[in-house]
């Protein structure tokens, strides 16, 4: 007699099912089975959405099973069941077979804690796990090789789906986080500005008509014009990998002294000069109209930073076009906070494309993809990847749609083409651009004494130096030595295409590692990864609304092209910032991207026990403890900042991608 249980999802409520559910019980090796036997109570509805249930069954005695087969008679119900655990008892003797799956017809599932494919022992297994990555490979499909009339030429390959419901069912968000993000979308239409004129700045501070809305002002609104601020924020915003160090002034830039009066060259030399250039990636990119067809603007702006004697970054000149118009602080009022404001539009833009969709939601869905048709269920790198990845599919196949589509709201207030910008930066992008170390090393950031306000670089650094230690440990447990990456197969082909696949399909190097051959640079491909699905996109993403809600602080599209000198004026300014309609939109846009699900995941939690080892759990609760540390640490510096910076508290950061 065994006792068999039965879990299924909560998460979904088409992951419950009426169909008839049989199982096999197959012992060592496969040598000795159990007939099909069917899990039926009578007079009970069984595997109903979030339940367990308990199977009493007769079978021919095999011992304690080392697969379970499950099957389902998907004739009745073509959703599939979504069964997370299946717990089979002798006596006191019990097995848990972790599926967190689902079936759809029939499914294979080992017991064991997860294991190298090379250190296979039982041949049955291993025909399990290959056949598995075969299935995998027909079900988790790359889109269509693009070209380059298609949707997805010159962006990194993505899942084979249009649509959201034409996903594999495993890449779907929960019924919460899907109800939520569609939910939050219907408010952003019900605040729109229809009628409201805009004759001055504090009448954006009104923003919202609809009371479930939040409506509170950002604590930097008293200071947003200032010089101060514009810095703060390119420092500790939502875009805080801009900014790089400068080594020689840009062709055409006129200024050869700053307001400070020190020579430009001098302060170069110094390493105290910095620099934001767009133009390189703004430059004949396709501008946007809006609802009524005008045309919007954005210049090419290239802004030079100094950080002075009091160890502050300012903004000391901008450039909005290459016609030697160089706008410093020694303009009129007007002059300088026009462009100033014609920055940040820019600003605006290639963080939504470049920064945020771009290096984080695109390139991780590669990773995604190539995961789930790389690897077994059994693979300790699959059960260490997938809570971080898994969800990235689902809503990039709806930003795809609804954000960079022909029809999206985005092309009616944001003043560049969105799929334009992103296809424009992944011509440009490389391995080295995600691996957040190198970022700070490249752009002559990671000096902690002259950028010393930079809390985005200080808690990046020791967020990537927690998710290193825990991807340590685990990897520690099933890798001994470098010989045991080499000879990992499964491993080899999920890098290789990642690197082929995901990101070289179309001839580009973009410098992705082609095969791994050693523990450190495993751990570090794998740290590259948790970090950008988690941190990385936390601080692009969920500030947004904070940041951008204020519209004269960060416009999204101007109405008039960039000024020249003298130009500037309060009804200029007001004539080129976003109407109420270009304003309800970046609004009700940053609102439902920054909006948390109800049942977010953060960094350090583990809902699905993937692994059922010890020695991981051991090491998932030393990771909880030096992000508790982390926390601690980050509100005690923000306690002496008048705008403290809390994008990165651990506490804040959902484990994946998922809006």
């Amino acid at each position: 007699m065994n006792e068999n249980i039965t879990q299924t999802a909560s998460e979904f409520r088409v992951g419950k099912t009426d169909a008839t559910v049989s199982i096999k019980l197959i012992g060592e090796k496969g040598h000795r089975s159990t007939g099909w036997l069917i899990l039926d109570n009578f007079w009970r509805n069984d595997f109903e959405f979030g339940r367990t249930d308990t199977f009493n069954v007769k079978a021919v005695d095999i011992g304690l099973p080392s697969v379970i087969r499950l099957k389902l008679d998907k004739v009745a119900d073509p959703y599939g069941w979504h069964c997370e655990m299946v717990i089979v008892s002798q006596g006191r003797v019990k097995r848990t077979f972790y599926v967190y799956d689902w079936v759809h017809d029939v499914m294979d599932v080992g017991y064991g804690r997860a294991r190298l494919p090379q250190y296979e022992l039982d041949d049955h297994v291993i025909a399990i796990r290959q056949t598995e990555v075969e299935r995998n490979r027909a079900e988790f499909r790359w889109n269509i090789r693009p070209t380059s009339d298609d949707a997805g030429w010159r962006l990194p390959r993505f899942a084979d789906a249009d649509e959201y419901e034409e996903l594999p069912r495993q890449f779907r968000i929960s019924d919460e986080q899907i109800n939520n993000f569609f939910g939050q979308r219907q408010k952003m239409f019900l605040g729109m500005l229809q009628k409201r004129k805009l004759t001055d700045f504090d009448d954006y501070k009104d923003c919202f008509f609809h009371p479930s809305l939040p409506n509170d002002i950002p604590p930097f609104c008293d200071k947003w014009s200032t010089d101060e601020e514009l810095a703060r924020q390119i420092l500790n915003g939502v875009n805080p990998t801009s900014l790089e160090k400068c080594t020689e002034l840009p062709t055409g830039f006129v200024p050869t002294k700053f307001e400070c009066g020190d020579e430009i060259q001098d302060q170069i030399q110094k390493g105290r000069v910095f620099i934001v250039n767009y133009a390189k990636f703004t430059t004949e990119g396709r501008r946007n109209r809006t609802k009524k067809g005008d045309r919007l603007y954005a210049g090419d702006p290239i802004m030079i930073l100094l950080v002075g004697n009091d160890s502050k970054l300012r903004p000391v000149a901008i450039q909005l076009e290459e016609d030697g118009h160089v706008f410093t602080p020694r303009d009129s009022y007007y002059d300088w906070l026009l462009a100033k404001l014609y920055f940040r539009c820019c600003d605006v833009n290639v963080h939504e494309w470049k920064y945020h969709f771009l290096r984080t939601h695109a390139s991780m869905e590669p990773f995604a993809v190539a995961v789930f048709r790389s690897f077994s269920r059994r693979h300790p790198l699959y059960k260490l990847l997938r809570p971080h990845v898994h969800t990235v599919p689902a809503i990039n196949t709806i930003a795809r749609k609804n954000l960079l589509g022909p029809t999206a709201a985005t092309n009616c207030f944001l003043s560049l083409n969105g799929l334009d910008m992103a296809r424009k930066a992944f011509q440009d992008l490389r391995f080295k651009n995600l691996h957040i170390l190198s970022v700070f090393e490249q752009q002559g950031t990671d000096d902690k004494e002259v950028l010393s306000e930079y809390f985005y670089r200080d808690d990046a650094l020791l967020l990537w130096k927690a998710i290193q230690n825990y991807v340590t440990s685990v990897i520690s447990i099933f890798y001994s030595e470098d010989q045991d990456v080499a000879n990992d197969w499964e491993l080899d082909s999920f890098v290789r295409m990642v690197a082929t696949e995901g990101f070289g399909y179309d001839g580009c190097d973009r410098g992705f590692p082609l095969k791994l051959e050693s523990i450190d640079k495993l751990v570090d491909y794998m740290t590259l990864i948790v970090f950008n699905c988690s941190v990385q996109h936390a601080a692009s993403n969920f500030g947004q609304f904070e940041i951008y809600k204020f519209i004269p602080n960060a416009p999204g599209g101007m109405r008039l092209p960039p000024h020249k000198k003298g130009e500037g004026s309060m009804q200029r300014i007001m004539d080129s910032l976003p109407d109420n309609v270009m304003a309800s939109l970046q609004l009700g846009t940053a609102f439902l991207l920054s909006t948390y699900a109800p049942n977010e995941v953060y960094l350090g939690q583990f809902p699905m026990n993937l692994f059922d080892d010890a020695r991981v759990d051991q090491a998932q609760a030393q990771f909880r403890g030096e992000l508790k540390t982390i926390s601690n640490l980050i509100h005690s510096r923000n306690k002496d900042l008048k705008f403290p910076y809390e994008y990165l508290l651990p506490e804040k950061i959902p484990i994946s991608i998922a809006v």
